[in-house]
């Protein structure tokens, strides 16, 4: 899904709680996608995940295809990780 897609989703739901008088910031926003180390760059998964954060979202589940090769565990592990952790 495409980033305005992500935005006029957020939208909708800020005005429901609007609606319905429910404080938006009580809501934890989840989102899924797909990551490919190796295929996508360490930067580029840093990327996408700070413009998700941007956004609002608290909790970004990451399918990762290749996840049984030890070079895609090491990339999010030594590159990813310890730069979205503070977030």
């Amino acid at each position: 899904m495409g980033l305005e897609a992500l935005q006029h989703k957020l939208d909708v739901l800020k005005a429901h709680c609007d609606d319905v008088q429910r404080p938006f910031s009580e809501i934890e926003l989840t989102t899924l996608g797909n990551v490919i180390p190796g295929q996508d760059s360490a930067s580029e998964i840093i990327a996408k995940l700070q413009t998700l954060h941007k956004l609002g979202f608290t909790h970004v589940i990451l399918n990762t295809p290749q996840v049984y090769e030890l070079d895609v565990l090491k990339t999010l592990a030594n590159q990813v990780i310890p730069v979205v952790a503070g977030w």
